[in-house]
Order: structure tokens, then C-alpha cells, then sequence
């Protein structure tokens, strides 16, 4: 049935409805955190914190939503990781990959949970359903699949695309309804429930991105230069081409701040971040970066924008901090106490103290006693400044101390990945020297894998740290081989006894 144009703009104005832009980039403030590889995919959590993952060549990254330090990584990829995704609660992350295989994890442990094998080629597309129970995935070997996480067994296999799938939106009015879309220039919407294409639309060029707006009624893509928005209800009517960028848009979102309207944010290889106008589809806010965009992603609030680049630079944008109160007259305390006259010189001039009365009593001043910088630092859960005091005072006993304690409050292996090099260093030296002792030997190894998983890009771009960790190796082989040595010598004393 056809719609009249009148009816969509209809629609389309109930959709964004008044309202400033949802995202200025340019009142939020910016953190940059480099990874290693282009950050082909960033997925920011549904729930408080609103942690956010982002693929970047052979890990998956995990960020704290709300001080971007980095919480983890997950590394368990034999090639390039794609397409990490949260849950809705946040407590497991999806992702596809370059060995076809898609991979469920524990966000918290990093545990690998289940591993989806039926794919032939890359699988770039993977996320959960609504429902929190299925995974789909789209892979270049043109086939859609929808996995049971409980069981670990294929649904079924939806098979309607003729080249790359690259992305995947679940519509937020339905669990059982998906847009998929591909490099074949067509966008199909899925009922998984009956295991059939609904509607097919054309975008007219390979699709790279797709985004339903809230209610499900509209759906916007983004491949080669253009967006397009769908009216869904319409069967799939085209309600507007958008040709906003000079290359190819990479990604595109529909993000709005609490209590206004949505509004569509584009992302493309010509570097441009654009905030768009959803009635004039003119864009409202642009931000230019120098190199090309490759995701983006918003939180649910539109208070943080996540965005990946090709040179491996995340920026996060967040909202900034209101200005400070202003204290009126009003907000005053009614009482005060007045300064009684010549007080300031009163207060001002030595006292003296007295000798006491002959025969009375005298107490002794108590010493002051001074507070370790580190445990400081430990009460105000600076944890990362913490062990830098600890490994200053270059004794063992403290550093492990600090150790055990951040990891009591479950915060070491965030901390290592925020340790500058000379304190990645300190903690090399102090794993070797602990290593050779029975009673400390557990720790340091436990840290030892800690510091490698936390900070191998730290470690693979300084020589002094790669030195250091060559001498734990060394340390490493040599505990090994008097362990031999102990074990042969334990033989031959039993041999001895038992004559």
C-alpha cells in the first residue's frame, strides 16, 4: 500500500519533534586513548556506568564509562577482532572476528563463555537481541545466523544477501524483528520468529552502518556518501536521501539527550563527525577530525559520544560539568558569629604556656604520628598513585602490601593498565626479586600475567620495559631450572633414605 508523502512527514515530526541538537561536541569534554590497530567498532553499554568496548586489531578493549581508564582487555582472538558489542545489562560482551568464529564472553572476568562456529569467512557483525538470550551475527560469507546462548546451537540461518553483511540494528519495538545490511546495497528486515525476509530496501551503495530511531518506525542507513531514512511503516518507503559527507559514511547513529528529540549523528572517512537536523536534514553541528572516522557510539543519554579512527585514537567526548553554584544572599546562613573587636591581633600574637601549679598534674604531649604517603593515597582509592608511593620506598614488603589491597578492592588489573612506564618498570623488578622466594612466589606471578595483560602495548613500545621483562624471563627459566634440580636432588635423598 502506497503512503502519501504527507502521512511520512507526518510520522517523521512526531519522530523529532522540537528540539535543540542532541550532541554538541563542542561543550563536551574530550579524552584521547590510543590502541593499537583502527578502532573498527565501539559499542557503549545500555546500563550504568555505561562502560564501552572497542575492537582494535587483535583485542577486544573495555573502558570504565565513566573515567575511561581502561578496566580490561580481552585478547583471546587468533586474528583480528570485529564488532564487540555489551549486553543490555552489561555483564557479557559479543564479538565476531577474522577466524569466522563469534565469541561470547564474561565482561567482568573476561572468561570465555561460548564460541559459535558455522561461519566461513569474517564475521564483522555481532550482537545480543533485546531479549538478552540470542546473538546474531553477519558474516562475508553473505549468511545471517541467530544463536542460542543458553545451549550454544544455531536458531537458524537467514540466507537473502549476495555480498558482505556489515551491519545489524535490532528494532526497539520488536525483539524479533532485524535490519541487516550488506556490500550488495540492499538493507532486509528479518522476522526470526518465521525465518523470512520482510521487506527489502535499496540503498543504491554498499552499506556500512544502520540505526533504528526509538520507536522503530523509522530507520536510517549510511553507505558510500549518502543516508537514507525508511519509513518502516510504510512498507519501507523512502522518506529522505541525505548526501552529507564527501566520503564514505562509515557510521551513523540516532543519539538524543534526556527530554529532547533524536537526532541522527553521521561519522564518515572524510574525518567529519555531523550532528543532522532531522526536519531540515541539514547538519546542525560538525566536528572535523584529522584522519578518517571508522565507528561511533553514543550512550543511551546522549551525555558521552565515543568515536574510532583509522590511526587507532579513540576520542570520548562527555558532557562537561555545569557551572558552580553561585551562593546568594538567600543561601547564607542567617547566623554568624561576630568578631569581637581587636580579635584579629588577639589571635595573632604568641601564646605563651604555662608552667602549671607546683604539684599538679602534667600530661605528656602525644608524638604526632605520620601517615605513609601510600596509605594516604589507599584511603582516597588512588590506587594507581598508591603503588607509585609504594615502589618509591624500593622495599618489597610495601609494594606487595599495596598490591594485595588493590586487588582486595578489585581494582588491580585497571590500575596496571593506567601505570605509567616507570612504574610498570618498578613492578617488573619487584615480580623478578619476589619470584625466587616460596612464600611471595604466587603473588608475583599473579601480577606478573596481570602486567602483561594489562600493559603489552605499554611494554611493546618501550625498550627499558622490554629489557626488564627479558630479565623476568631470564629469572623465570632460572627458578625452573633449580626447581629441576631440587626434584632430581629430592629423588636420589629418597633413594638414599628408603636403603
Amino acid at each position: 500500500m502506497e503512503v502519501s508523502r504527507e502521512r511520512q512527514l507526518g510520522v517523521m515530526q512526531r519522530e523529532v519533534h522540537d528540539g535543540p541538537p542532541a550532541l554538541n561536541l563542542g561543550n563536551l569534554r574530550k579524552q584521547n586513548v590510543q590502541l593499537i590497530g583502527a578502532v573498527t567498532s565501539i559499542d557503549v553499554c545500555g546500563s550504568a556506568p555505561h562502560d564501552y568496548c572497542a575492537s582494535s586489531g587483535t583485542r577486544v578493549h573495555v573502558f570504565d564509562g565513566v573515567t575511561s581508564v581502561k578496566k580490561r582487555q580481552i585478547s583471546r582472538f587468533k586474528d583480528r577482532a570485529y564488532g564487540a558489542s555489551f549486553r543490555q545489562d552489561g555483564k557479557l560482551i559479543v564479538a565476531g572476528g577474522e577466524d569466522s568464529v563469534v565469541q561470547v564472553f564474561d565482561a567482568g572476568s573476561r572468561t570465555l563463555l561460548r564460541q559459535f562456529k558455522g561461519h566461513t569467512a569474517p564475521v564483522h557483525v555481532a550482537k545480543f537481541a533485546a531479549g538478552q538470550l540470542h546473538v546474531l551475527s553477519g558474516s562475508d560469507d553473505s549468511h545471517v545466523s541467530l544463536w542460542d546462548v543458553t545451549s550454544g546451537q544455531q536458531v537458524c540461518t537467514l540466507r537473502g544477501h549476495t555480498d558482505y553483511v556489515r551491519a545489524a540494528s535490532n528494532n526497539p519495538a520488536s525483539a524479533d524483528v532485524w535490519a541487516t545490511c550488506g556490500y550488495d546495497h540492499t538493507c532486509k528486515l528479518w522476522d526470526v520468529r518465521q525465518k523470512r525476509c520482510l521487506v527489502t530496501l535499496d540503498h543504491g551503495a554498499p552499506i556500512e552502518s544502520v540505526a533504528f530511531f526509538p520507536t522503530g518506525s523509522l530507520l536510517v542507513t549510511a553507505g558510500g556518501t549518502d543516508i537514507c531514512i525508511w519509513h518502516m511503516l510504510g512498507s519501507g518507503q523512502l522518506v529522505h536521501r541525505i548526501s552529507a559527507h564527501q566520503k564514505t559514511v562509515t557510521s551513523v547513529l540516532v543519539a538524543s539527550m534526556t527530554g529532547q528529540a533524536p537526532h541522527i549523528m553521521s561519522a564518515g572517512l572524510d574525518g567529519y563527525v555531523k550532528t543532522l537536523d532531522a526536519e531540515t536534514y541539514q547538519p546542525s553541528k560538525v566536528h572535523r577530525y584529522s584522519v578518517p572516522v571508522m565507528s561511533m557510539s553514543a550512550s543511551p543519554a546522549g551525555d558521552m559520544l565515543a568515536v574510532g579512527m583509522s590511526d587507532g585514537m579513540l576520542a570520548v567526548h562527555r558532557k562537561k560539568q555545569g557551572p558552580p553554584v553561585v551562593t546568594t544572599d538567600a543561601t547564607r546562613l542567617r547566623w554568624r558569629p561576630q568578631r569581637a573587636v581587636g580579635a584579629r591581633s588577639h589571635y595573632a600574637a604568641p601564646k605563651s604556656v604555662g608552667e602549671g601549679l607546683e604539684g599538679e598534674a602534667k600530661v605528656a604531649a602525644q608524638p604526632k604520628v605520620s601517615v605513609p604517603r601510600y596509605e594516604e593515597l589507599l584511603l582516597k582509592f588512588r590506587f594507581v598513585e598508591a603503588l607509585e608511593a609504594a615502589a618509591a620506598t624500593q622495599r618489597d614488603e610495601i609494594v606487595e602490601g599495596v598490591l594485595d589491597l588493590v586487588q582486595q578492592h578489585g581494582a588491580l588489573e585497571a590500575s596496571l593498565g593506567a601505570a605509567p612506564s616507570d612504574l610498570v618498570a618498578d613492578l617488573l623488578k619487584h615480580c623478578r626479586r619476589q619470584l625466587c622466594k616460596p612464600q611471595h612466589a604466587r603473588n608475583a606471578i599473579a601480577v606478573a600475567e596481570c602486567l602483561l595483560s594489562s600493559c603489552i602495548e605499554v611494554i611493546a613500545s618501550d625498550e627499558a620495559l622490554q629489557h626488564e621483562l627479558k630479565r623476568l624471563q631470564g629469572a623465570v627459566a632460572e627458578e625452573l631450572r633449580t626447581q629441576e634440580q631440587m626434584m632430581a636432588l629430592q629423588g636420589v635423598l629418597g633413594a638414599l633414605t628408603a636403603a
